[in-house]
C-alpha cells in the first residue's frame, strides 16, 4: 500500500479482525479492497443495490483447491482458500469434502442455521462497506464461525460479536445471533442479545483510525503470530504482547 493512501473499500468481515489484531485487520482490508470493489460494482447494476440470498435453497458445489484459487484470485502460496459466491445462480463453490477444514464456508454448509441473507453495501462516511451476514431474520442477523478448541474460542467470540453487531447495525436489526462451532468437542455456543450501538461505534472508529494512520496497531499476543500470513512482513510482530 503506497504511502498516504487509504483504502475506501471495506468488508464488515475485515473491520471485524481488528478484534483478533489491529495490523491483521489492516492488511487484509488492503488485500481485499479490489475484490469489494468489484462486488460494489456488480451490486449497483442490481435494484436497489441487493441481491437476495437465501441459504435455504443454495446449491453448493466442490472443487479442488487450485480451481477455488482461480475463481478467488487467491495466490497458490496463500494455505487458505475461500469459497466463491455466484450470486446470479445462487452457487457456493467450496472446496471438495477432503479440505473440509481449510474452509469457515465448509463447515458452515454443515453446521449452521439456516436463513436468507441479503448481499449489498453501506455508505459510511468515505467508505463503501460491503455486507453479507449468514443470515437475517425479522429482528437479527445471524453469524456463524468454527474454531478448532476452547482456547481459541474466547478470541473468536470477540471477532464474531463484532461482526454480527455491525450487521444488525447496517441492517438496521434490533437484535444478534451468533454460533460459533468447537471443533475439538463438536460443541455449538450461541450469543444472542440486543444490538449494541456502543459497541458498533468503537469498532468502525478504531478501523478508520487504523486505515488513515491516527492510531498505531496494538501488538497482539504473540503466539498470533506464528501462523500468520502476514508475520514476515508485519511492523508490530514481535513487539510488546498485546492481547
Amino acid at each position: 500500500m503506497k504511502k498516504g493512501y487509504v483504502v475506501r473499500f471495506l468488508k464488515v468481515s475485515d473491520i471485524a479482525q481488528q478484534h483478533w489484531c489491529h495490523q491483521f485487520s489492516i492488511y487484509r482490508a488492503v488485500e481485499d479492497e479490489k475484490m469489494v470493489k468489484g462486488a460494489v460494482k456488480q451490486l449497483k447494476s442490481y435494484p436497489n443495490n441487493k441481491v437476495k440470498i437465501d441459504h435455504r435453497d443454495t446449491k453448493y458445489k466442490y472443487l479442488p483447491k487450485h480451481k477455488l484459487r482461480e475463481l478467488t484470485g487467491i495466490s497458490k502460496n496463500q494455505g487458505e482458500v475461500r469459497a466463491h459466491v455466484d450470486i446470479d445462480k445462487n452457487i457456493v463453490y467450496l472446496p471438495t469434502p477432503g479440505d473440509i477444514f481449510e474452509t469457515g464456508e465448509m463447515e458452515q454448509h454443515l453446521f449452521a442455521e439456516r436463513y436468507p441473507t441479503v448481499k449489498t453495501f453501506f455508505v459510511w462516511g468515505k467508505y463503501a462497506v460491503l455486507a453479507c451476514p449468514d443470515g437475517i431474520s425479522d429482528d437479527f442477523c445471524y453469524e456463524f464461525k468454527s474454531t478448532s478448541n476452547p482456547f481459541l474460542y474466547f478470541y473468536v467470540k470477540h471477532v464474531a460479536l463484532s461482526q454480527v453487531h455491525i450487521y444488525s447495525y447496517f441492517y438496521k436489526k434490533p437484535k444478534i445471533r451468533a454460533q460459533i462451532r468447537i471443533r475439538s468437542t463438536e460443541e455449538i455456543k450461541t450469543i444472542k442479545g440486543r444490538r449494541d450501538n456502543t459497541r458498533v461505534a468503537e469498532a468502525l472508529d478504531t478501523m478508520d483510525k487504523l486505515l488513515r494512520g491516527k492510531i498505531k496497531p496494538i501488538p497482539p499476543a504473540a503466539w498470533k503470530c506464528g501462523k500468520c500470513e502476514y508475520r514476515k512482513k508485519c511492523p508490530v510482530r514481535g513487539k510488546k504482547t498485546g492481547k
